[in-house]
């Protein structure tokens, strides 16, 4: 029976049905490619069990890993990335009640029909999470993600694709970043993967790593990960 690769994060790193990533895509290249995290768990021989999902938030994220956490064994390989700060999540307030949805000031339309905020009171939100404190509180989470799986003898890899954070040394890949504001697509572009929009020559715009991009991801994490394991 096979290992597992999990992995863990936000449309960075969910495969490309999930990610929220607009259908164009899919039609300019006649089916969505593989992403970063299948062709990794390929090349690992590991079974992949990714739940990353398009815009969730950091707290979701976390989520997630905990639902998860009793499925982790010896041998397993963890993958979180997480999101931007200022993203957060609140009650769902239509039916079937008691859900989470992730927010942020980028889907309003999200605000106004399933939450009880105003985009107003939404932008405050996120302008607040801005203060470092929410930076400290998420290295504290990493910290019990880290020696939780210590404990099961499972390596665990943490990144960020969303504007750096001010203290990810430890992250994978921070090693060969140039400059602290450097994000995770421009570092990556500069090894031959580029973004949708750059791959597919502006006709659709959004910055995730496109096909190509993907590739190149999953080469490097490969390159750092079997260093360490």
């Amino acid at each position: 029976m096979k290992n597992n690769l999990f992995v863990f994060g936000c449309s960075y790193s969910a495969k490309f049905k999930h990610s929220g990533i607009t259908t164009d895509y899919k039609t300019y290249l006649n089916g969505w490619p593989l992403s970063w995290s299948e062709i990794l768990s390929d090349k690992l021989n590991l079974e992949l069990v990714n739940r990353a999902r398009g815009g969730r938030s950091n707290d979701s994220i976390f989520d997630d890993f905990c639902n998860e956490s009793g499925n982790i064994k010896k041998g397993d390989i963890v993958i979180i990335g997480w999101s931007y700060l200022n993203r957060f999540r609140t009650c769902f307030i239509k039916p079937p009640p008691n859900r989470w949805i992730d927010v942020s000031v980028n889907n309003p339309e999200v605000i106004v029909e399933h939450t009880n905020l105003s985009p107003r009171t939404v932008e405050e939100i996120c302008l607040s999470r801005i203060n470092d404190l929410y930076e400290i509180e998420l290295h504290n989470r990493e910290k019990l993600i880290v020696e939780y799986l210590k404990l099961k003898n499972v390596n665990v890899f943490l990144w960020n694709g969303g504007f750096p954070f001010k203290t990810q040394e430890h992250y994978l890949l921070e090693k060969f970043r140039e400059k602290e504001i450097e994000t995770f697509d421009t570092f990556v572009d500069k090894h031959g993967g580029f973004t949708i929009t750059k791959e597919t020559h502006g006709k659709i715009s959004d910055n995730h790593l496109g096909k190509h991009g993907n590739i190149v991801q999953a080469e490097l994490f490969y390159d750092e990960i079997l260093k360490k394991i």
